[in-house]
């Protein structure tokens, strides 16, 4: 698989969402309905993906 992960999904205890922390140093609120698509994009190296800034 091109993805090899403990667990599919990212989780808290926070209610909605994740707290992300991003190589930029920027810490951003997602929301618990972001395609995991795009989380995996966001943690992939070097992968190519593009992910939409909005």
């Amino acid at each position: 698989p091109k993805f090899q992960f403990a667990y599919e999904e990212f989780f808290s205890d926070h209610p909605g969402g994740v707290h992300t922390l991003r190589c930029d140093g920027s810490v951003r609120f997602m929301d618990e309905s972001t395609h995991r698509d795009v989380y995996f994009a966001l943690c992939s190296r070097d992968g190519g993906e593009t992910v939409d800034s909005q």
